[in-house]
Protein backbone atom coordinates (compact mmCIF):
# COMPACT_ATOMS: atom_id res chain seq x y z
CA UNK A 1 0.00 0.00 0.00
CA UNK A 2 1.61 3.46 -0.67
CA UNK A 3 0.92 7.22 0.26
CA UNK A 4 -1.31 9.45 -1.64
CA UNK A 5 1.16 12.31 -1.00
CA UNK A 6 3.57 15.34 -1.50
CA UNK A 7 4.90 15.45 -5.09
CA UNK A 8 5.17 19.25 -5.91
CA UNK A 9 3.93 21.65 -2.95
CA UNK A 10 2.47 25.44 -2.95
CA UNK A 11 2.57 26.41 0.32
CA UNK A 12 -0.41 28.89 1.50
CA UNK A 13 0.36 30.62 4.62
CA UNK A 14 -3.15 30.88 5.91
CA UNK A 15 -2.32 34.71 7.60
CA UNK A 16 -1.40 37.22 5.89
CA UNK A 17 -0.20 36.04 2.92
CA UNK A 18 1.38 33.61 0.17
CA UNK A 19 4.46 32.32 0.76
CA UNK A 20 6.75 31.99 -2.42
CA UNK A 21 9.30 29.00 -2.66
CA UNK A 22 12.70 30.10 -4.23
CA UNK A 23 13.22 26.73 -5.60
CA UNK A 24 10.90 23.28 -5.49
CA UNK A 25 12.86 20.49 -7.78
CA UNK A 26 13.43 17.02 -7.67
CA UNK A 27 16.11 15.45 -5.45
CA UNK A 28 18.07 12.81 -7.20
CA UNK A 29 18.31 10.18 -4.27
CA UNK A 30 16.67 9.42 -1.40
CA UNK A 31 16.02 11.91 1.80
CA UNK A 32 19.47 13.22 3.18
CA UNK A 33 20.02 13.00 6.92
CA UNK A 34 18.94 15.30 8.71
CA UNK A 35 16.17 16.11 6.54
CA UNK A 36 15.56 19.51 6.95
CA UNK A 37 18.81 21.82 6.81
CA UNK A 38 19.78 25.82 7.62
CA UNK A 39 22.53 28.24 7.54
CA UNK A 40 23.03 31.85 8.56
CA UNK A 41 24.39 35.10 7.53
CA UNK A 42 25.34 38.22 9.72
CA UNK A 43 23.57 36.60 12.62
CA UNK A 44 19.92 35.83 10.71
CA UNK A 45 18.47 32.99 9.22
CA UNK A 46 18.70 33.28 5.11
CA UNK A 47 18.02 30.12 4.24
CA UNK A 48 15.75 26.45 4.85
CA UNK A 49 16.06 23.95 2.83
CA UNK A 50 13.81 20.48 3.45
CA UNK A 51 13.40 17.09 1.91
CA UNK A 52 10.49 15.00 1.84
CA UNK A 53 9.63 11.67 -0.12
CA UNK A 54 6.13 10.62 -1.58
CA UNK A 55 4.78 7.49 -2.90
CA UNK A 56 2.45 6.40 -5.92
CA UNK A 57 -0.91 4.77 -4.13
CA UNK A 58 -1.25 1.51 -4.71
CA UNK A 59 -5.13 0.96 -3.44
CA UNK A 60 -8.29 2.71 -1.61
CA UNK A 61 -6.92 2.93 1.99
CA UNK A 62 -3.98 6.29 2.00
CA UNK A 63 -2.72 9.20 3.99
CA UNK A 64 -2.21 12.95 2.92
CA UNK A 65 -0.65 15.70 4.01
CA UNK A 66 -3.70 18.27 5.70
CA UNK A 67 -1.16 21.01 6.92
CA UNK A 68 2.61 21.64 7.14
CA UNK A 69 4.50 23.89 10.16
CA UNK A 70 7.64 25.52 10.33
CA UNK A 71 8.20 26.19 13.89
CA UNK A 72 11.04 27.92 15.48
CA UNK A 73 12.61 26.71 19.15
CA UNK A 74 14.81 27.97 21.80
CA UNK A 75 15.92 25.85 24.86
CA UNK A 76 12.85 23.23 23.81
CA UNK A 77 10.15 25.96 23.55
CA UNK A 78 8.45 26.79 20.41
CA UNK A 79 8.87 30.38 20.06
CA UNK A 80 7.48 30.94 16.15
CA UNK A 81 5.34 29.02 14.23
CA UNK A 82 4.05 29.20 10.49
CA UNK A 83 1.37 27.24 9.41
CA UNK A 84 0.87 26.19 5.53
CA UNK A 85 -1.37 24.34 3.75
CA UNK A 86 -0.02 22.28 0.65
CA UNK A 87 -1.71 20.97 -2.58
CA UNK A 88 -1.55 16.93 -2.76
CA UNK A 89 0.16 15.88 -6.14
CA UNK A 90 1.27 12.80 -6.14
CA UNK A 91 3.88 10.73 -8.10
CA UNK A 92 2.20 8.49 -11.04
CA UNK A 93 4.95 5.30 -9.73
CA UNK A 94 7.49 4.53 -7.61
CA UNK A 95 9.26 6.88 -5.20
CA UNK A 96 9.98 10.23 -5.63
CA UNK A 97 12.43 12.81 -2.89
CA UNK A 98 11.62 16.33 -3.50
CA UNK A 99 13.33 19.26 -2.52
CA UNK A 100 12.34 22.86 -1.32
CA UNK A 101 14.45 26.33 -0.75
CA UNK A 102 12.85 28.87 1.40
CA UNK A 103 15.49 31.90 1.76
CA UNK A 104 14.37 34.49 4.30
CA UNK A 105 12.56 36.56 1.84
CA UNK A 106 10.39 34.15 1.55
CA UNK A 107 9.58 33.76 4.92
CA UNK A 108 9.84 37.34 5.71
CA UNK A 109 7.10 37.50 2.94
CA UNK A 110 5.15 35.38 5.21
CA UNK A 111 5.25 36.98 8.10
CA UNK A 112 8.78 36.57 9.76
CA UNK A 113 10.36 39.02 11.48
CA UNK A 114 13.79 39.99 11.47
CA UNK A 115 13.85 39.59 14.89
CA UNK A 116 12.15 36.09 14.64
CA UNK A 117 15.33 34.97 12.77
CA UNK A 118 17.86 36.29 14.59
CA UNK A 119 19.65 33.49 15.72
CA UNK A 120 19.88 34.80 19.11
CA UNK A 121 16.43 34.10 19.43
CA UNK A 122 16.09 30.24 18.28
CA UNK A 123 18.19 27.29 18.35
CA UNK A 124 16.36 24.93 16.53
CA UNK A 125 13.87 24.35 13.36
CA UNK A 126 11.52 21.92 12.89
CA UNK A 127 9.04 21.12 9.79
CA UNK A 128 5.70 19.31 11.53
CA UNK A 129 2.53 18.13 9.43
CA UNK A 130 -0.86 16.95 10.26
CA UNK A 131 -1.72 13.79 8.63
CA UNK A 132 -5.03 12.18 7.38
CA UNK A 133 -5.40 8.60 6.76
CA UNK A 134 -9.02 7.95 4.65
CA UNK A 135 -10.23 6.02 2.07
CA UNK A 136 -10.27 7.42 -1.48
CA UNK A 137 -13.14 4.84 -2.58
CA UNK A 138 -15.91 5.76 0.33
CA UNK A 139 -14.29 8.96 1.49
CA UNK A 140 -14.16 7.96 5.27
CA UNK A 141 -11.98 9.58 7.15
CA UNK A 142 -10.07 7.20 9.79
CA UNK A 143 -7.84 9.77 11.46
CA UNK A 144 -5.84 12.49 11.57
CA UNK A 145 -2.39 13.22 13.62
CA UNK A 146 0.06 15.44 14.15
CA UNK A 147 0.64 19.62 14.61
CA UNK A 148 2.70 22.41 14.64
CA UNK A 149 3.95 21.11 18.56
CA UNK A 150 4.86 17.48 17.27
CA UNK A 151 8.62 16.42 17.29
CA UNK A 152 9.99 12.74 15.79
CA UNK A 153 10.37 11.89 19.61
CA UNK A 154 6.24 11.54 20.09
CA UNK A 155 5.45 11.15 16.45
CA UNK A 156 7.55 8.43 15.41
CA UNK A 157 5.17 5.64 17.41
CA UNK A 158 2.16 7.20 16.79
CA UNK A 159 3.38 6.53 13.03
CA UNK A 160 4.29 3.29 13.46
CA UNK A 161 1.04 2.09 15.54
CA UNK A 162 -1.42 3.92 12.32
CA UNK A 163 1.32 2.05 9.60
CA UNK A 164 0.20 -1.27 11.19
CA UNK A 165 -3.55 -0.56 11.71
CA UNK A 166 -3.90 0.23 8.43
CA UNK A 167 -1.64 -1.58 6.63
CA UNK A 168 0.44 0.89 5.47
CA UNK A 169 3.54 -0.43 4.07
CA UNK A 170 6.99 0.32 5.19
CA UNK A 171 8.03 3.08 2.67
CA UNK A 172 4.69 4.69 3.49
CA UNK A 173 6.07 4.80 7.19
CA UNK A 174 9.14 6.15 5.82
CA UNK A 175 7.48 8.86 3.72
CA UNK A 176 5.10 10.37 6.66
CA UNK A 177 8.19 10.22 8.87
CA UNK A 178 9.60 12.42 6.51
CA UNK A 179 7.25 15.54 7.12
CA UNK A 180 8.88 15.26 10.80
CA UNK A 181 12.08 16.10 11.37
CA UNK A 182 13.69 18.33 13.78
CA UNK A 183 16.72 20.10 13.69
CA UNK A 184 19.02 19.48 17.16
CA UNK A 185 21.83 21.52 15.79
CA UNK A 186 21.73 25.53 15.88
CA UNK A 187 22.55 26.97 12.54
CA UNK A 188 26.40 27.83 11.72
CA UNK A 189 27.36 30.70 13.07
CA UNK A 190 27.33 34.29 11.13
CA UNK A 191 30.34 34.93 9.00
CA UNK A 192 29.02 37.24 5.83
CA UNK A 193 28.01 34.21 3.62
CA UNK A 194 31.22 32.37 3.86
CA UNK A 195 30.92 30.27 7.42
CA UNK A 196 32.13 26.97 7.78
CA UNK A 197 30.30 24.52 10.16
CA UNK A 198 30.40 20.53 11.19
CA UNK A 199 27.02 20.35 10.29
CA UNK A 200 24.90 18.94 7.26
CA UNK A 201 23.59 22.58 7.78
CA UNK A 202 27.12 23.71 6.28
CA UNK A 203 27.88 24.73 2.66
CA UNK A 204 30.83 23.51 0.99
CA UNK A 205 33.12 26.04 0.92
CA UNK A 206 36.16 23.94 -0.42
CA UNK A 207 38.46 27.14 -0.77
CA UNK A 208 39.50 30.18 0.75
CA UNK A 209 41.31 33.22 0.21
CA UNK A 210 42.30 36.14 2.81
CA UNK A 211 44.46 38.93 3.13
CA UNK A 212 47.26 37.65 5.83
CA UNK A 213 49.08 40.85 6.11
CA UNK A 214 50.33 43.97 4.18
CA UNK A 215 53.85 44.74 2.86
CA UNK A 216 55.31 48.25 2.37
CA UNK A 217 57.93 49.35 0.71
CA UNK A 218 59.44 52.78 0.36
CA UNK A 219 60.91 55.02 -2.53
CA UNK A 220 64.39 56.57 -2.53
CA UNK A 221 65.56 59.94 -4.56
CA UNK A 222 67.55 62.51 -4.45
CA UNK A 223 66.02 65.66 -3.35
CA UNK A 224 67.42 69.08 -3.72
CA UNK A 225 66.92 71.63 -0.94
CA UNK A 226 68.44 75.37 -1.64
CA UNK A 227 68.91 77.83 1.52
CA UNK A 228 70.74 81.25 1.45
CA UNK A 229 71.93 80.68 -2.16
CA UNK A 230 73.15 77.10 -1.43
CA UNK A 231 71.42 74.16 -2.62
CA UNK A 232 72.30 70.14 -1.50
CA UNK A 233 70.53 67.61 -2.17
CA UNK A 234 69.38 64.78 0.13
CA UNK A 235 68.63 60.84 -0.59
CA UNK A 236 65.66 60.52 1.48
CA UNK A 237 61.91 58.42 1.44
CA UNK A 238 59.66 60.02 -1.26
CA UNK A 239 57.24 57.70 -1.38
CA UNK A 240 55.72 54.53 -0.03
CA UNK A 241 53.87 51.99 -2.08
CA UNK A 242 51.74 49.03 0.73
CA UNK A 243 50.10 45.96 -0.98
CA UNK A 244 48.46 42.87 0.59
CA UNK A 245 49.61 39.29 1.62
CA UNK A 246 47.43 36.77 0.43
CA UNK A 247 47.02 33.34 2.52
CA UNK A 248 45.16 30.75 0.69
CA UNK A 249 43.77 27.90 2.21
CA UNK A 250 42.01 24.57 0.16
CA UNK A 251 40.68 20.37 0.44
CA UNK A 252 39.76 17.62 -1.60
CA UNK A 253 37.70 14.74 -0.09
CA UNK A 254 37.86 11.72 -1.63
CA UNK A 255 34.40 9.93 -2.62
CA UNK A 256 33.76 7.81 0.50
CA UNK A 257 34.89 4.13 -0.28
CA UNK A 258 32.30 2.27 -0.11
CA UNK A 259 29.88 5.44 -1.30
CA UNK A 260 27.00 2.38 -0.42
CA UNK A 261 27.39 0.41 2.42
CA UNK A 262 25.41 -2.45 4.47
CA UNK A 263 23.91 -1.50 7.58
CA UNK A 264 26.69 -2.42 10.18
CA UNK A 265 29.13 -1.66 7.99
CA UNK A 266 31.81 1.37 7.67
CA UNK A 267 33.51 4.03 4.91
CA UNK A 268 36.37 5.48 4.72
CA UNK A 269 37.65 9.01 3.70
CA UNK A 270 40.82 10.83 3.13
CA UNK A 271 41.14 14.51 2.81
CA UNK A 272 43.89 16.18 1.57
CA UNK A 273 44.17 19.92 2.73
CA UNK A 274 47.07 22.38 1.41
CA UNK A 275 47.63 26.21 2.34
CA UNK A 276 50.17 28.63 1.07
CA UNK A 277 50.96 32.57 2.30
CA UNK A 278 53.35 34.29 0.14
CA UNK A 279 54.14 36.68 3.06
CA UNK A 280 58.05 35.35 3.63
CA UNK A 281 57.71 35.86 7.65
CA UNK A 282 54.99 33.18 7.57
CA UNK A 283 57.47 30.45 6.47
CA UNK A 284 60.53 29.34 9.01
CA UNK A 285 61.95 27.61 6.23
CA UNK A 286 60.15 23.79 6.74
CA UNK A 287 56.76 24.92 7.59
CA UNK A 288 54.11 27.68 8.03
CA UNK A 289 53.49 29.50 11.41
CA UNK A 290 50.26 30.00 9.95
CA UNK A 291 49.09 26.71 8.80
CA UNK A 292 46.15 24.54 9.07
CA UNK A 293 45.47 24.15 12.79
CA UNK A 294 42.80 21.50 13.03
CA UNK A 295 41.06 19.17 10.98
CA UNK A 296 37.69 17.97 11.89
CA UNK A 297 35.06 15.78 11.01
CA UNK A 298 31.23 15.04 12.19
CA UNK A 299 29.36 12.14 11.29
CA UNK A 300 25.99 10.50 12.22
CA UNK A 301 25.71 8.03 15.40
CA UNK A 302 23.47 5.46 14.30
CA UNK A 303 24.10 2.62 16.72
CA UNK A 304 20.66 3.18 17.96
CA UNK A 305 18.00 3.77 15.08
CA UNK A 306 14.79 4.12 16.46
CA UNK A 307 16.80 6.88 19.36
CA UNK A 308 18.57 8.50 15.92
CA UNK A 309 15.23 8.64 14.06
CA UNK A 310 13.63 10.58 17.39
CA UNK A 311 17.02 13.27 17.82
CA UNK A 312 19.64 12.75 14.89
CA UNK A 313 23.13 12.86 16.98
CA UNK A 314 26.16 14.04 15.36
CA UNK A 315 29.42 13.18 16.86
CA UNK A 316 32.59 15.56 15.95
CA UNK A 317 35.80 14.01 16.18
CA UNK A 318 39.68 15.15 15.00
CA UNK A 319 41.29 13.39 11.68
CA UNK A 320 44.50 11.51 11.90
CA UNK A 321 47.42 13.23 10.00
CA UNK A 322 48.73 10.50 8.00
CA UNK A 323 51.36 12.35 5.57
CA UNK A 324 52.67 16.26 5.26
CA UNK A 325 54.53 17.17 2.18
CA UNK A 326 56.11 20.70 0.65
CA UNK A 327 55.94 21.76 -2.50
CA UNK A 328 56.67 24.72 -4.72
CA UNK A 329 53.51 26.76 -6.58
CA UNK A 330 53.47 30.41 -7.55
CA UNK A 331 56.92 32.91 -7.92
CA UNK A 332 56.04 35.89 -6.13
CA UNK A 333 58.61 38.36 -8.09
CA UNK A 334 59.12 41.54 -5.89
CA UNK A 335 61.07 44.63 -7.11
CA UNK A 336 63.53 46.84 -4.98
CA UNK A 337 65.60 49.72 -5.49
CA UNK A 338 69.18 49.79 -3.29
CA UNK A 339 68.68 53.28 -2.80
CA UNK A 340 69.24 56.81 -4.82
CA UNK A 341 72.55 55.64 -6.75
CA UNK A 342 72.18 51.62 -6.67
CA UNK A 343 69.25 51.64 -8.97
CA UNK A 344 66.59 49.05 -9.68
CA UNK A 345 66.11 45.07 -9.45
CA UNK A 346 64.20 42.28 -9.07
CA UNK A 347 64.11 39.55 -6.76
CA UNK A 348 61.30 36.96 -5.49
CA UNK A 349 60.56 33.15 -4.08
CA UNK A 350 58.62 30.25 -4.82
CA UNK A 351 55.88 30.16 -2.68
CA UNK A 352 55.50 27.36 -0.42
CA UNK A 353 52.70 25.03 -0.68
CA UNK A 354 52.04 22.36 3.06
CA UNK A 355 49.74 19.55 1.45
CA UNK A 356 48.25 17.65 4.44
CA UNK A 357 46.67 14.34 4.32
CA UNK A 358 43.95 13.16 6.80
CA UNK A 359 41.76 10.02 7.76
CA UNK A 360 39.15 8.90 9.89
CA UNK A 361 40.23 8.18 13.38
CA UNK A 362 40.98 4.29 14.34
CA UNK A 363 37.98 2.13 14.95
CA UNK A 364 37.36 0.17 18.18
CA UNK A 365 34.37 -2.27 18.97
CA UNK A 366 33.88 -3.48 22.57
CA UNK A 367 30.64 -4.68 24.52
CA UNK A 368 29.89 -1.07 25.20
CA UNK A 369 29.79 -0.34 21.29
CA UNK A 370 32.63 2.25 19.03
CA UNK A 371 34.68 4.49 19.66
CA UNK A 372 37.07 6.47 17.92
CA UNK A 373 40.97 6.79 18.68
CA UNK A 374 44.03 8.80 17.67
CA UNK A 375 46.12 6.09 17.48
CA UNK A 376 45.69 2.45 16.62
CA UNK A 377 43.82 0.39 19.40
CA UNK A 378 46.64 -2.22 20.61
CA UNK A 379 43.88 -4.25 22.83
CA UNK A 380 42.08 -5.75 19.95
CA UNK A 381 41.95 -9.37 19.92
CA UNK A 382 39.06 -10.07 17.60
CA UNK A 383 37.43 -11.90 19.83
CA UNK A 384 36.10 -9.49 22.40
CA UNK A 385 37.52 -6.53 21.39
CA UNK A 386 37.56 -5.66 17.41
CA UNK A 387 38.06 -3.23 15.09
CA UNK A 388 41.55 -0.97 13.93
CA UNK A 389 40.63 0.17 10.47
CA UNK A 390 40.06 3.86 9.65
CA UNK A 391 36.26 4.20 9.35
CA UNK A 392 32.91 5.55 9.92
CA UNK A 393 30.74 3.11 10.81
CA UNK A 394 26.72 2.81 10.74
CA UNK A 395 24.27 0.88 12.42
CA UNK A 396 22.62 -2.28 11.88
CA UNK A 397 19.27 -1.80 12.07
CA UNK A 398 19.31 1.15 9.67
CA UNK A 399 16.55 0.72 6.46
CA UNK A 400 17.88 0.57 2.68
CA UNK A 401 17.77 4.16 0.97
CA UNK A 402 18.79 6.05 3.87
CA UNK A 403 21.62 8.61 3.38
CA UNK A 404 23.80 10.45 5.42
CA UNK A 405 26.66 13.17 5.41
CA UNK A 406 29.73 13.35 6.52
CA UNK A 407 31.40 16.30 7.33
CA UNK A 408 34.79 17.77 7.07
CA UNK A 409 36.41 21.09 8.16
CA UNK A 410 40.01 22.38 7.92
CA UNK A 411 40.83 25.66 10.15
CA UNK A 412 44.15 27.83 10.87
CA UNK A 413 45.44 31.12 8.87
CA UNK A 414 46.70 33.69 10.02
CA UNK A 415 43.84 34.51 12.80
CA UNK A 416 43.32 31.42 13.67
CA UNK A 417 39.02 31.70 12.22
CA UNK A 418 40.07 30.68 8.47
CA UNK A 419 37.93 27.37 7.53
CA UNK A 420 37.04 25.50 4.27
CA UNK A 421 34.54 22.96 4.63
CA UNK A 422 33.05 20.28 1.94
CA UNK A 423 31.10 17.36 2.62
CA UNK A 424 29.90 13.89 1.40
CA UNK A 425 27.27 11.14 1.42
CA UNK A 426 26.63 7.65 2.23
CA UNK A 427 23.60 5.41 1.30
CA UNK A 428 22.70 2.22 3.53
CA UNK A 429 21.85 -0.43 1.11
CA UNK A 430 21.64 -4.49 2.78
CA UNK A 431 22.43 -5.76 6.48
CA UNK A 432 25.23 -8.41 7.08
CA UNK A 433 22.22 -10.57 8.00
CA UNK A 434 21.87 -11.46 4.42
CA UNK A 435 25.20 -13.34 4.77
CA UNK A 436 23.99 -15.73 7.40
CA UNK A 437 24.11 -18.94 6.71
CA UNK A 438 22.11 -20.51 8.96
CA UNK A 439 22.54 -25.14 9.70
CA UNK A 440 21.52 -27.19 12.17
CA UNK A 441 24.39 -28.99 13.94
CA UNK A 442 24.88 -31.41 17.00
CA UNK A 443 27.19 -29.77 19.58
CA UNK A 444 28.79 -33.08 20.20
CA UNK A 445 29.81 -33.34 16.90
CA UNK A 446 29.85 -29.79 15.48
CA UNK A 447 32.30 -30.52 12.15
CA UNK A 448 31.44 -34.35 11.05
CA UNK A 449 33.89 -33.89 7.84
CA UNK A 450 36.17 -30.70 8.83
CA UNK A 451 36.43 -27.63 10.89
CA UNK A 452 36.02 -24.50 8.74
CA UNK A 453 39.08 -22.38 9.41
CA UNK A 454 36.35 -19.71 10.40
CA UNK A 455 35.80 -21.97 13.99
CA UNK A 456 39.37 -22.29 14.85
CA UNK A 457 38.99 -21.00 18.33
CA UNK A 458 35.84 -20.10 18.50
CA UNK A 459 34.66 -23.78 18.69
CA UNK A 460 33.45 -23.16 22.73
CA UNK A 461 30.58 -20.97 20.98
CA UNK A 462 29.09 -24.24 20.09
CA UNK A 463 30.27 -27.21 22.28
CA UNK A 464 29.62 -25.04 25.31
CA UNK A 465 25.83 -23.96 24.39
Amino acid sequence: MAALCLGVLHFLLFAPSALAFSDISPWPGPVPSPSIQSWTDGGYLTEIDYYVSSSAPSNSVRYKTLDYYITLWNNGNPTSTYHFRPTVSPPPSGTITDKFIVTATDLEGAGFTQNDLSVSNFSNISLSATIEIYNASTGVIYTTFGNADSTPHDIYPIIDQVGATYGFGQQDIVDMKTRFTYLNNSPPLPGGGSTCSLSPTSIAIPTQEEQSGTWSYDYWSWVEYCHDKECYSICQITSTQTGPYMEKMWMTVSPPDPATVEAGQGTAVTVTTYYENNDPAAWNGSSYSTGIKSMMMSGPLTDDWQAYQMDPTLKSVNMVLKNTQVYYNDYDPQTYSTGCNGGWFNVGYNVPVVEQTWVIPYARFDDNGWTLHQNPPTDINNQTVFGGLNRWYFGFDIPDGNTFCLDFMAQGGTTGTMSVCDHDFVTIKGTPYNDFVVSCIDPANPFPVAEPPAWKGFESFITET
